[in-house]
């Protein structure tokens, strides 16, 4: 399910150190670093950088390769971009993120709201996802579109992940009746919950409350869809600590 950037951005750390981790190492450290600075260094934010650095499953993280830190820390340096009105390189930023995993495509929409829906945002973020993406698409439209997106929407049994060890409400369901929640019934519950987060955006479309609705939005879709694991959870409490900040910065200012 991962796209051309997952693979692009790790080239250079394993031409020099041998060992892709060493970018998501880099990643989670800058991360907390812009969480100090998006709570205006105060102390709150201070401590909440730390607890983002060592919550207990962070080195498990890191150890397993997942992309989670490096994706945590486009979105944090995108809204830190944002508050600067930097809006060309947060469409790159965007860029990127997606360009990791089509997943992340969910936070962009939210991400534009704390720009204000700026063009010049969503224009460099297409050009990015192009540059990214269409020389492999290109090359074999068919089996890149199913290997990264299409493989996911099979029936349980034939797609070749564990995902009946996933944690998320299908696996509690395929234990309990020997089959998979059907995808039309996911896919309805998730569309009323955004129907009713984006309605709720309507009336209150703050950072803070934008940064809450893209977390629980997320939380939903894990849950809900057939694949989550470890590694999504520590994405959605990252996002979560995100929020706290700031709610922090709001009241600091």
């Amino acid at each position: 399910s991962y796209w051309p950037a997952s693979f692009l951005l790790e080239v250079p750390f394993v031409a020099f150190f041998s060992d892709p981790r060493v970018l998501f190492v880099f990643a989670d450290i800058g991360a907390a670093l812009l969480l100090y600075l998006l709570g205006k260094k105060t102390r709150t934010a201070q401590l909440l950088s730390l607890i983002y650095l060592f919550r207990p499953n962070s080195l498990f993280i890191i150890e397993q390769s997942w992309l989670t830190p490096l994706a945590f820390f486009f979105i944090s340096l995108s809204i830190l971009l944002s508050v600067n009105r930097r809006y060309g390189f947060t469409g790159i930023i965007w860029g990127f993120m997606v360009g990791l995993k089509p997943d992340y495509l969910l936070a962009v929409p939210f991400l534009w709201l704390l720009t204000h829906g700026n063009r010049k945002a969503m224009f460099w973020f297409i050009i990015t996802v192009g540059v990214i993406v269409f020389p492999f698409l290109f090359a074999n439209p068919g089996e890149f579109i199913y290997q990264t997106i299409l493989l996911y929407l099979l029936p349980g049994e034939k797609i070749p992940i564990p995902i009946h060890l996933s944690l998320n409400l299908n696996t509690l369901f395929y234990h309990i009746f020997g089959r998979d929640i059907p995808f039309l019934l996911s896919g309805s519950v998730f569309a009323i919950f955004v129907t009713g987060v984006i309605y709720r955006l309507k009336k209150n479309s703050t950072g803070s409350w934008v940064i809450l609705a893209m977390t629980v939005t997320f939380l939903c879709f894990y849950l809900l869809f057939r694949q989550a694991f470890i590694n999504y959870y520590y994405f959605t409490t990252g996002l979560y600590i995100l929020w706290l900040v700031i709610v922090i910065k709001n009241r600091a200012s």
